[in-house]
């Protein structure tokens, strides 16, 4: 890493080396997510959920923002709808740094890339059920409560650039962030047109939207 790139790291809202505006980190210790059903632009929709509770489920996917969890759950809450889940964001980043792994071959292979290669994270995945007997009911989304765009909340071991148009079957994501710190990220996953997306830095929100989807099976491409 060079010292030109540590010294710029220490300014709040700077522009990098890379070129693309940087963020800080989450510093605080929790974050209030309120829970809400939502269609399939992240809008508020009508609940089919009535007043049941709901557990959340959080694993982790290691080594990649996008794909399938490479953890058990990391967190567990209960909630219903129009409720603020409070997340400990200390117990998940002692977790993300046991289980961050650097840049996956098969999302490298698909175009991701991470600079420096042995930077390792993690992103946290969102897993919704209504029962025991149904555990994949819903899906999850964190979500930006102003522009109603979804977030990821991605954990780096050290300041790193992701970059690189990805292409996983019909799905394109193009990558365009600067890490300046270690610790827990938002990412901003906008998607233009269907089953294009385009990652890029957000702000460090402490209150956020956690969107339960229409109770279906998702399909690959919208399986955020």
């Amino acid at each position: 890493m060079s010292q030109s790139f540590l010294l710029s790291a220490m300014i709040v809202g700077f522009l990098s080396p890379w070129g693309a505006s940087a963020q800080q980190g989450l510093t605080t210790k929790f974050i209030g997510a309120l829970v809400e059903t939502v269609d399939a632009k992240y809008q508020r929709a009508p609940s089919v959920l009535d007043n049941r509770e709901i557990t959340i489920e959080f694993p982790l996917i290691s080594g990649s923002i996008f794909g399938a969890p490479s953890t058990g759950a990391v967190l567990i809450e209960r909630a219903r709808l129009g409720q603020t889940v409070k997340l400990d964001l200390e117990r998940l980043r002692e977790n993300a740094a046991r289980f961050a792994s650097p840049l996956s071959p098969q999302m490298a292979a698909a175009g991701m890339v991470v600079e420096p290669r042995n930077a390792r994270f993690a992103r946290l995945g969102t897993f919704v059920s209504v029962s025991q007997a149904d555990r994949s009911s819903a899906s999850g989304v964190f979500v930006e409560p102003q522009t109603r765009i979804a977030l990821a909340l991605v954990y780096f071991d050290e300041p790193c650039r992701i970059s690189g148009l990805l292409r996983l079957g019909s799905v394109e994501a193009n990558h365009d962030i600067v890490i300046v710190s270690r610790g827990l990220h938002w990412i901003r996953i906008n998607e233009p047109t269907n089953n294009r997306y385009d990652l890029q830095n957000a702000e460090a929100f402490e209150r956020v939207i956690l969107g339960i989807q229409p109770i279906r099976k998702a399909s690959a491409g919208k399986n955020l």
